[in-house]
């Protein structure tokens, strides 16, 4: 009997042993593991953050340019409107544009009608020069604006 409980024992001790064993080399798996999941995870939170801080220096940059030709153009506008506050030529244009206007409706269209005909005959350059008169009279960052409405 005794013979049978010692074998018993070594084999317990044995199963006992490779159970160790066995655990072992699962914990150094599982760290093993654990710690390239982590290598992983940092190396894509890196990628992110890197990723992140261009985005916001490219905002920041959008944000700068932005200020620069918002002053510029308040500048322009400013110095453009004390120029014309002693300027009569928007009122000058503004009354050319109406008379043909105000004769349409007081009973004189064959004259409005004549007059747009000669215009039609005017060379290319010189519709464009006038084109370019009123737009510079009355601004063109407004007429920029209205076309890019319709």
């Amino acid at each position: 009997m005794r013979c049978t409980s010692r074998r018993n024992a070594t084999s317990n001790s044995g199963i006992k042993r490779r159970a160790r064993e066995t655990s072992s080399v699962s914990l150094r798996k599982i760290k093993r593991t654990k710690a390239m999941i982590l290598g992983v995870v940092q190396a894509v939170a890196g990628l992110a953050g890197t990723w992140m801080e261009g985005k916001v220096e490219t905002q920041k940059a959008k944000v700068a340019v932005a200020k620069k030709v918002a002053a510029g153009e308040m500048e322009w506008n400013q110095t453009m409107a004390s120029a014309s506050a002693s300027s009569w030529k928007d009122e000058w244009l503004t009354c050319l544009v109406s008379i043909p206007l105000i004769l349409a409706f007081t009973g004189h269209e064959h004259i409005v009608q004549r007059g747009f005909e000669a215009l039609e005959t005017m060379p290319d350059f010189y519709k464009t020069a006038v084109g370019v008169v009123f737009a510079a009279s009355f601004g063109v960052q407004q007429l920029t604006k209205m076309f890019k409405k319709k």
